[in-house]
C-alpha cells in the first residue's frame, strides 16, 4: 500500500484506523469478502457479527461515555477502509452511525442514556424511513405509518417501508412515523419485535448485499422510552448522511486503482499491436493504472476534507443544536464532493477494462461490480438537483435547501 493510495499514512491523527484491532479486521473483512465473492456473493453476517463483537459501533461515542471518541474525518476514513474490501459493509452501518449522531445532540438526558448504554453493548441500528410513492408530496415529513396511542405509556405502528439499508443484520430499527398531530418523530424498536417483517427483496443493480429493501410494521407495539422527538432546528441539513456514501464510493475507485495495478502486475499477454510485449512494460498501460490511482487519491481526500467541515459544525452543538453557517457550509461541501467525485468514480470503473482484455469481461471476476455499487450509490439525490442548487447558492446567495437531503 502506498502513500499515494492511503492518505492515512501520511498523517499521525487517525489513531483508531492504525490500531491493530481495526488493521486485524481489515485484514479479515479482505478473506471474507473474497471468500463470499468466489461463492457467487451473499450478505456479509459474518463481518457484521464480528463488528458487533469489537463494538465498532462506538466509534462516535465520547471516550468519557465509553467510546472510541473518534472524529467525523477519521469515521469516514474508516469507512472508506472497509468499502475497499466490502462497499455494502459500511452503507449497512450508514444508518446506525446517523442515530449515534442523534442519539449524542439528544437534550432528553433518559433517551440519550439508554441508546448510549444499547451501542456500548455491540447493538447496532438500522432504519426504516421511506415509504412506496403515493399522492403525497415526496420529502414533506408525512406519513402513512401513524403512531397509534393506547395509553400513556404504549403505542402501536402499522405501515410499509421501502429502502430499509441495514435493517436485516441490525438489533434496532430507526422508523419515521407521525402522530396524531401530524408531527414528525421516529420510533426506535427491535428488529425481532413481534409485527416486524424484515424482507430482502432489494433488487438493484448494485450494493447487492445492503438488505435495502422493504420491512413491514403490522400492530407493533412501540413504548414510550422508544419515541424520538428531535427539534426542528436540528435536521436542517444532514451532510452526514449524504457524505457516507460518498466515503462509499471513495473506497471502492481505492479498490479499483489496487485492482487496475494487480490485473496490470499479473498480466501474462497482451494485445497483437500493443506498445510493450511486456504488460508491465507498457506506457499506455501503466498510464492507465496511473490515471485511476490518480483519481482514487482525489477522491478520497476530497470527502476527508468535506468531514472536517462537519467536525468543525458539530463542535458548535449546544444544547441540541448546532451553528446553522457552519451546518450550512458543511452541507454545502458534501453537495460539492458530490457533484465533482461521481463522474470521475463512474470513468475509474470504466476504465478498469481498459487495462484488460475481453476475458476480464468473464462474469467469475465480477469487475463489473465497481461501476455498478458505483451507480447505484450516485443515483441517490440526484446529482443535477444539488448541482442547481450550489449553483443558485453561489448566483444569487439563496442558501441551500433545509432538507436531510442535504
Amino acid at each position: 500500500m502506498t502513500a499515494l493510495m492511503h492518505p492515512h499514512l501520511t498523517q499521525n491523527n487517525y489513531r483508531f484506523v492504525n490500531s491493530s484491532a481495526f488493521q486485524d479486521y481489515l485484514t479479515f473483512l479482505a478473506s471474507d469478502a473474497q471468500t463470499r465473492l468466489a461463492q457467487g456473493g451473499h450478505g456479509p453476517y459474518q463481518a457484521v457479527a464480528r463488528f458487533k463483537e469489537l463494538k465498532f459501533g462506538t466509534l462516535r461515542l465520547p471516550e468519557a461515555l465509553g467510546g472510541y471518541g473518534i472524529s467525523v474525518e477519521e469515521l469516514f476514513k474508516v469507512l472508506i477502509s472497509l468499502a475497499e474490501y466490502d462497499s455494502d459493509l459500511p452503507q449497512i452501518l450508514r444508518a446506525h452511525f446517523q442515530l449515534t449522531e442523534e442519539i449524542l445532540r439528544s437534550e432528553n438526558a433518559d433517551f440519550k442514556a439508554y441508546w448510549v448504554n444499547e451501542i456500548l453493548n455491540g447493538k447496532i441500528i438500522g432504519n426504516a424511513y421511506t415509504e412506496p410513492a403515493g399522492q403525497e408530496v415526496l420529502g414533506d415529513g408525512q406519513y402513512h405509518t401513524k403512531l397509534k396511542a393506547i395509553d400513556a405509556e404504549h403505542f402501536e405502528i402499522n405501515g410499509t417501508k421501502i429502502f430499509s439499508t441495514g435493517t436485516l443484520y441490525s438489533d434496532y430499527v430507526a422508523v419515521r412515523v407521525n402522530d396524531a398531530t401530524g408531527a414528525n418523530l421516529s420510533v426506535i424498536i427491535p428488529t425481532d419485535r413481534e409485527g416486524v417483517e424484515r424482507i430482502d427483496d432489494w433488487d438493484g443493480i448494485g450494493q447487492r448485499f445492503t438488505a435495502s429493501g422493504t420491512t413491514l410494521f403490522k400492530h407493533v407495539k412501540v413504548y414510550s422510552h422508544e419515541l424520538n422527538h428531535v427539534p426542528v432546528e436540528q435536521v436542517k441539513f444532514k451532510p452526514f448522511t449524504q457524505l457516507f456514501l460518498h466515503a462509499v464510493i471513495a473506497g471502492n475507485v481505492n479498490a479499483i486503482a489496487h485492482e487496475a495495478a494487480h490485473l496490470v502486475r499479473s498480466r501474462k499477454r497482451t494485445f497483437a499491436y500493443a506498445f510493450h510485449a511486456d504488460p508491465k512494460q507498457d506506457p499506455l498501460l501503466l498510464e492507465k493504472v496511473g490515471e485511476i490511482a490518480a483519481t482514487a487519491y482525489i477522491i478520497e481526500h476530497a470527502v476527508l476534507k468535506a468531514a472536517q467541515a462537519q467536525d468543525r459544525a458539530l463542535a458548535t452543538t449546544q444544547h441540541g443544536i448546532t451553528d446553522y453557517h457552519l451546518s450550512h457550509q458543511a452541507s454545502l461541501e458534501a453537495a460539492m464532493v458530490k457533484v465533482a467525485i461521481e463522474p470521475l468514480a463512474l470513468k475509474a470503473a470504466a476504465a478498469l477494462f481498459d487495462v484488460t482484455g475481453a476475458s476480464s469481461t468473464s462474469q467469475k471476476y465480477h469487475l463489473d461490480r465497481y461501476w455498478r455499487n458505483i451507480r447505484t450509490l450516485s443515483s441517490h439525490n440526484p446529482t443535477n438537483f444539488k448541482a442547481a442548487h450550489i449553483g443558485q447558492h453561489l448566483v444569487n446567495d439563496v442558501d441551500i435547501p433545509h432538507n436531510p437531503y442535504f
